[in-house]
């Protein structure tokens, strides 16, 4: 049972708070999608779509922003020009459910929390120092936004929608392994960070085993990933004539990004404990605008790979810059180690994709995707498992350590 510790200001209000803004953002939410994109729909179908009738005559339909937009080309014009246009029911009530969905915890939330910190004052004055730093995280976040959906609004200008379509159809399938990723280093964050304020020495030990955990199971993740998606992907888009989605070279580009993204969260923690906010918001604008830049001028010659080399770029600069900051002015330790790590993790999944290969294997089916990749796992993962232990000896017993610490 973790230690309860009575905050003042800010901290008193801090549980109450959000469950309140939760309600009213999920409700505003559902009011704004209602109105943005159902009573405009419902107002065309009164009128017979006739409004509608000039996007799809064959004037507009000639034109070279539509033909650019790859609109004749792609499964949206079953939902453009098509009846879906005006029947949005289904979306009204999907968006109704989530909606409900997304409100049902926050009773158990204010429940939960007025039954277990009675001491929390919700007329307390705000110690506002305590976000001192909110202009820097603020810049954080937005430079996040618009790193994360570069990629998309610029394939959608300068490309096409086929490529959007392919583009959507690998992050979908990467977007939930980064979550798994999430998963690991937010169980363990409320704790590693009561420790680093309280035992740096004790902190120091963990956060070694935890990067070396952490990283040997980003790369285990992401090989299998790489070597095996493709032909989920294959079996997911077949019957899909209007572009190819197999490209294995495009999923290794995916597998990459997906590897320095989750690879640099370890470090982000760090940093979040530490609070340096303020002294590291220079690395997210270096990030959006490597990404920024290379993307403008790669997706001009390179298409699709243009995007990813720009992320690749970017998100290559912003771990060393964040790896660099947490050990020279965090941690105060060598870099050496660390660095070695994952040099190794990447050389062995290299190793590894070179030796599997990545395919689309159209030869088998989904059951047999699964055993034959459940089979390549076994040895897969004590490949790895030999990497982490090349690099801690003693990794067992650390391993007991950590848990009871987890648990203490």
């Amino acid at each position: 049972m973790f230690p309860l510790h009575e905050p003042d200001g800010l901290h008193r209000i801090a549980l109450f708070l959000p469950s309140c803004s939760l309600l009213g953002l999920y409700t505003f939410r559902f009011c704004l999608t209602a109105c943005l994109f159902c009573l405009p729909a419902y107002f065309l179908r009164s009128t017979g779509g006739i409004l509608a009738l000039p996007f799809f005559s064959p004037r507009f339909i000639g034109t070279p922003l539509f033909r650019r937009g790859g609109f004749c080309q792609s499964r949206l014009t079953a939902l453009v020009c098509g009846k879906e246009l005006l029947r949005v029911d289904q979306f009204l009530a999907m968006q109704l459910l989530y909606c409900l969905c997304s409100m049902l915890p926050i009773p158990v939330i204010l429940w939960y929390t007025h039954k277990n910190y009675p001491w929390i004052d919700h007329h307390a004055k705000p110690d506002y120092s305590a976000v001192a730093q909110k202009n820097s995280v603020l810049m954080h976040q937005l430079s996040g936004v618009i790193f994360n959906n570069t990629d998309m609004v610029l394939l959608s200008y300068f490309c096409n929608f086929q490529l959007v379509s392919v583009y959507s159809i690998y992050n979908m399938f990467f977007v939930q392994i980064v979550f798994v990723m999430n998963l690991f280093l937010n169980s363990i964050s409320f704790r590693m960070g009561q420790i680093f304020h309280t035992d740096r020495e004790r902190f120091l030990g963990l956060f070694d085993l935890c990067e070396t955990l952490y990283l040997v199971f980003v790369a285990f993740c992401y090989t299998m990933t790489a070597a095996f998606l493709l032909p989920v992907i294959r079996i997911y888009t077949s019957g899909i004539q209007d572009t190819n989605y197999i490209d294995a070279f495009l999923l290794l580009l995916f597998a990459l990004k997906a590897v320095l993204e989750s690879g640099k969260g370890i470090y982000h923690q760090v940093v979040q404990y530490e609070g340096a906010f303020q002294q590291t918001r220079w690395h997210a604008l270096a990030e959006m605008t490597i990404n920024l830049a290379i993307t403008l001028f790669g997706i001009q010659f390179f298409g699709i790979y243009g995007c990813l080399f720009g992320t690749l770029a970017a998100l290559l600069c912003r771990l060393v810059l964040i790896f660099r900051y947490t050990y020279r002015n965090i941690l105060h330790q060598s870099m050496a180690r660390p660095a070695l790590k994952w040099g190794c993790y990447l050389g062995l999944m290299a190793l590894i994709l070179r030796i599997v290969g990545i395919q689309s294997r159209p030869e088998l089916s989904l059951p047999g995707v699964i055993g034959v990749a459940l089979l390549h796992m076994i040895w897969i993962g004590a490949a790895f498992a030999g990497a982490a232990f090349l690099f801690d000896h003693d990794l067992l017993r650390k391993l007991r350590t950590l848990r009871s610490s987890i648990r203490s």
